[in-house]
């Protein structure tokens, strides 16, 4: 007869153990029924174990979790003066939280006014223009009909004093662009821009 393989005899040895072992877990001794089991029984010792019973709990884990990403504000605005101008005071950070009502920045006010001034001016030189070609049309109606000026020189003068007209009109939306922009700036009376 041929002799087993040592894998199999330590294989057959550990399985014999654990079933040993796992029938005695019950935390009674073992009952021999016949002869060959109590010889058995004796022959092996038995151990207890002691084991650790816990309940199951919900928690949650203090271990701080590394990652890469990108944080993103919830809600963003864009936030800028109505009218261009130079910044003379920032009273807040970027990424800063503001409430309604807070004051971001203020802006010189020196330089609306004096742009304002700047049209305002303007609009005078365009007025005095107009009221120039208006006499010089005036000039030139009964020349032409006495036939001292052509028809061309007065046609000239017509369209100069049409010209000077829409000048006047455009320094006019001027003024009023540049007296909105100080109020749009400037309507309290901090000089500040507030969110």
């Amino acid at each position: 007869m041929r002799p087993w393989p040592r894998t199999k005899v330590a294989i057959l040895s550990v399985a014999m153990v654990a079933m040993i072992v796992l029938s005695s877990c019950d935390g009674e001794a073992p009952v021999a029924e016949d002869r060959n089991d109590a010889i058995s029984a004796a022959a092996i010792p038995t151990v207890a174990i002691r084991v650790r019973v816990a309940t199951l709990q919900k928690a949650e884990l203090a271990n701080p979790i590394v990652a890469d990403g990108t944080i993103a504000a919830k809600q963003t605005s864009n936030i800028g003066a109505l009218a261009e101008g130079v910044v003379e005071r920032i009273f807040v950070a970027v990424g800063a939280r503001v409430n309604k009502g807070d004051p971001l920045f203020q802006t010189r006010m020196s330089d609306y006014q004096r742009r304002l001034k700047e049209v305002e001016a303007a609009r005078d030189v365009a007025l005095a223009e107009l009221e120039n070609a208006r006499l010089l049309v005036e000039r030139r109606r009964p020349l032409t009909t006495k036939g001292v000026v052509s028809g061309a020189q007065f046609d000239e003068a017509k369209t100069g004093f049409d010209v000077a007209r829409a000048r006047v009109a455009l320094q006019e939306a001027r003024v009023e662009t540049a007296r909105q922009a100080l109020a749009d700036e400037f309507s309290r009376e901090d000089g500040l821009r507030h969110f």
